[in-house]
């Protein structure tokens, strides 16, 4: 819990804003000018919150298999948010 409320605090939850307006507007929109128009709105829509409930439920899992074995590794990236270039790499 305090290491996913660190991370948090220090980044300003810039890039869970991001990943909540993006949720919304792909969810939301239909045209272009619609999820645009929802991505600048700052309320949360439903897409958002569900979406921001199961990322800090996948980095709590990630966080909490670290140590455990080969998959520690893995674990990491995800924690940190660098899942997609761990597959990468």
């Amino acid at each position: 819990a305090l290491s996913s409320g660190g991370t948090l605090w220090l980044t300003g939850c810039f890039h869970e804003d991001g990943l909540c307006d993006t949720l919304d507007g792909f969810g939301g929109g239909w045209t272009r000018s619609q999820i645009l128009k929802i991505m600048r709105d700052s309320r949360n829509g439903s897409y958002a919150t569900m979406g921001g409930c199961l990322w800090v439920i996948a980095k709590s899992a990630a966080i909490a298999n670290l140590g455990a074995g080969a998959r520690s590794f893995w674990s990491l990236g995800a924690s940190t948010g660098a899942g997609p270039a761990i597959f990468v790499a």
